[in-house]
């Protein structure tokens, strides 16, 4: 729990505790930022691991918000943010299998600079996934549970919810699709909102890493 001390008044009614959370709170803005624009932030190599375990300890931990399986839907949920983005990624059935394999493998994620822990080497309905995003000097961990999964001639898709301890509430969509006109095509879709209090002060910080990390994954896809 974040404790702020009482607020001093003064003439202007400033709370200097404030003043002093809100300037650290930039100082990290800054130093992310620095991180991801200008020097880049490394990213490591594939890190996989299989942990059984995961599932015992997750499988029954409710959901960290209420709608879940609302990225099936045609409209996302009101109340977070909203993401849906999406590249072409080659063309042909033979690509198609390429990525969703390397998708409902996991590897997408691993090759965005995530050290993955999950409870089965495929994705299934029901997996458990813990990722480390290390960002320089901060480590940010998330804990996840698989909510459907979808694999047809045409498409492979698998969305997963946040649990309990995850700094974000919502739920992400992960798709690759062949086309009518043979294109192989990765497509996101997310709803999301911060689930921390220090989250919710820091929101550029975390908006920023989830933008970062969403466009990893579509650089992954498309390698």
């Amino acid at each position: 729990m974040l404790m702020v001390p009482p607020c001093r008044i003064g003439g202007d009614r400033t709370c200097w505790h404030a003043e002093r959370l809100s300037a650290r709170l930039n100082d990290t803005v800054e130093l992310i930022h620095r991180l991801m624009t200008q020097s880049g932030v490394p990213m490591p190599d594939s890190q996989l691991r299989v942990v059984e375990s995961l599932a015992d300890r997750f499988t029954t931990t409710p959901f960290s918000y209420p709608e879940v399986g609302a990225t099936r839907q045609d409209q996302l949920p009101r109340g977070y943010r909203r993401l849906e983005a999406r590249i072409d990624v080659g063309h042909g059935r033979q690509r198609f299998l390429e990525v969703s394999d390397r998708l409902l493998t996991w590897q997408i994620h691993s090759e965005s600079g995530l050290a993955l822990q999950v409870s089965d080497p495929q994705v299934r309905q029901g997996a458990i996934l813990i990722a480390t995003l290390p960002l320089g000097p901060v480590k940010i961990d998330t804990r996840c549970r698989v909510v459907y999964l979808i694999t047809d001639d045409r498409r492979a898709a698998f969305a997963y919810g946040t649990l309990p301890g995850h700094p974000e509430t919502g739920e992400e969509r992960f798709d690759v699709e062949l086309t009518d006109d043979d294109r192989v095509v990765f497509n996101l879709r997310a709803f999301s909102r911060n689930a921390w209090l220090l989250a919710r002060l820091g929101s550029t910080v975390s908006n920023r890493v989830q933008a970062m990390v969403n466009r990893r994954y579509l650089a992954a896809a498309a390698s």
